[in-house]
């Protein structure tokens, strides 16, 4: 049965299916990835199609009453952010794939004082934008690579396995931040293969692709470069994700959460 759904879902023609029968079937085999033959990911890899109006009235309520914690792929983010800040007047975070800004509000009601430079796809930064101006946000910077900005974190939060050339972004944040969070990524060991290449279907009739990512050699690059592996655990924010239609030659392959430190050679 399992061979037979990974067959159904990694036909091209998957995406023209009924979209309730689609459904029903997700809901019921609880396959959430399957493996592609794909030796690149494709260019709209992370469709997303944003009403920015709706996004924009979300957000002002949002920030109005903070009724409740957003969503954080990385739950142990706040935490550390504010253990940090008990010896620094100031955190400099840099969200990577920042998505809407509810996470931009809720530290700022949480921190004493932080600077928050938010990155992320077009329709994004143009709310992000719109946000800024709105609210006279001096604290929050857009769309700014800067190589001399210097970074005490760096947030990827479940964003890594979507980039194209990953290791070029993570590298252009060597040696301007202290610490780099990757949260919420699917990793795996033992398979002599990497950056595998699987089609995402949970969200169905929206289909993503990504990277499954070698973890041996991932840490052996963070390492090359002085960041070294301070913090490893299964990341739990979505209970029921799971890889249970893969084959056993990808072995410990779990969402991971992953923090790097780093360390200057003397």
């Amino acid at each position: 049965m399992k061979l037979i759904l990974n067959y159904i879902f990694r036909l091209n023609s998957f995406k023209n299916f009924n979209i309730f029968l689609a459904k029903k079937l997700i809901k019921f085999s609880k396959i959430f990835f399957v493996e592609t033959n794909l030796t690149n990911l494709p260019k709209q890899n992370h469709p997303i199609q944003l009403n920015l109006d709706n996004e924009l009235k979300k957000i002002i309520k949002y920030n109005k009453k903070l009724t409740h914690q957003p969503f954080i792929s990385y739950s142990h983010l706040l935490d550390l952010l504010e253990v940090y800040s008990n010896s620094k007047r100031k955190i400099r975070l840099f969200d990577y794939g920042a998505g809407n800004l509810e996470l931009f509000f809720y530290l700022r009601k949480k921190l004493n004082s932080f600077t928050y430079y938010y990155y992320d796809q077009d329709q994004y930064l143009e709310l992000a934008n719109t946000i800024k101006k709105k609210f006279r946000l001096d604290n929050l910077i857009i769309n700014k690579k800067n190589k001399k900005n210097k970074i005490d974190f760096v947030y990827f939060g479940s964003v890594v396995q979507y980039i194209k050339d990953y290791k070029n972004e993570i590298s252009f944040f060597f040696k301007k931040t202290k610490y780099i969070i990757i949260s919420q990524t699917p990793f795996y060991s033992k398979n002599i293969r990497n950056n595998i290449i699987v089609k995402q279907i949970n969200l169905f009739p929206t289909i993503n692709y990504m990277y499954l990512i070698n973890i041996d050699l991932f840490i052996k690059f963070m390492k090359k470069n002085n960041y070294i592996l301070v913090g490893k655990t299964i990341n739990k924010v979505i209970k029921f994700l799971n890889f249970k239609n893969f084959d056993n030659s990808y072995k410990n392959l779990q969402m991971y959460d992953l923090v790097f430190k780093y360390y200057e050679k003397k």
